[in-house]
């Protein structure tokens, strides 16, 4: 049995996750990707937001749906702040931080970034970093909100990447 560092996890998430974006991002070009053996249709309604207000929204319906009360039946709905910086969003004591869009945060305002920090927000005090807890968290939030494709094709870099 092998052990992997937390740098190397950390590392293997985020390779996936920007594989997987790229592909939605190419969506409407390449709609589909093979995968072990099975063509896979590529989701294209990612949703994009304009502001932070769009991710507000966005954050608040999450939270308010039938899936999100019957599996987090605890949950609240995080805050969502703007974060000063242009290279990373982040999840910190029950608060969102994106960049700005005015400030080269456009990379920003997209589902799946906002998933990814409402998974930090799921799994807090359980797992603080993206180990197995958050991975799954965050599977789930893209295959319901994004569909069993892009579930599946998340779930395809995971295991391409040995993420756990």
């Amino acid at each position: 049995m092998t052990t992997m560092t937390k740098d190397a996890q950390v590392s293997r998430v985020y390779k996936s996750e920007e594989l997987f974006g790229r592909l939605l991002d190419n969506a409407l070009e390449f709609p589909f990707v093979q995968i072990w053996g099975s063509q896979i249709p590529v989701p294209s309604h990612e949703k994009k937001f304009g502001d932070l207000d769009g991710v507000r929204r966005y954050v608040l319906w999450l939270f308010s749906t039938p899936w999100m009360s019957e599996n987090y039946p605890d949950a609240k709905a995080p805050g969502v702040m703007l974060r000063r910086g242009d290279k990373m969003a982040h999840y910190q004591w029950g608060t969102i931080y994106v960049p700005a869009v005015q400030r080269g945060g456009r990379w920003a305002m997209r589902e799946i970034v906002v998933l990814h920090e409402v998974a930090h927000h799921l799994t807090r005090g359980v797992d603080q970093s993206h180990g197995t807890e958050f991975t799954q968290a965050f599977l789930a939030l893209v295959t319901e909100y994004l569909g069993e494709e892009a579930g599946f094709i998340l779930k395809h870099f995971y295991i391409s990447n040995e993420v756990k």
